[in-house]
């Protein structure tokens, strides 16, 4: 069973996350995770700040969400400073971006 304990503070319609708020995951799949931004349906939609681990890292998205999912323009910014300025697709490069190395190395063009 995944579940998970939270803390949300916000706009909400009939008690559901309708509008801007804050939520940040206490307990869970998702502990320590937090989004800034707009709601719909309790779902991410808009455009938001959603920082989150991936493996060992931390990945902070700041950008655009559709159904809750990394979704439309946004940039991506990872624990060691790499950078993907990009289209988003369900979480993943898609479209035309750049990515910058923590480096220096830059790749411009299609993912």
């Amino acid at each position: 069973m995944n579940t998970a304990t939270f803390k949300y503070k916000g706009d909400l319609n009939n008690g559901v996350a309708e509008g801007r708020g804050t939520i940040e995951f206490i307990s869970g799949p998702s502990e320590g995770d937090s989004y800034t931004g707009e709601f719909k349906n309790n779902k991410f939609q808009g455009r938001g700040v959603y920082t989150y681990k991936q493996g060992k890292n931390t990945v902070k998205y700041e950008g655009e969400f559709s159904d809750g999912k990394i979704t439309g323009k946004g940039k991506m910014t990872y624990k060691n400073g790499d950078v993907a300025d990009s289209m988003f697709k369900d979480g993943k490069c898609n479209g035309q971006g750049k990515c910058i190395k923590f480096n220096g190395d830059v790749y411009e063009g299609g993912f």
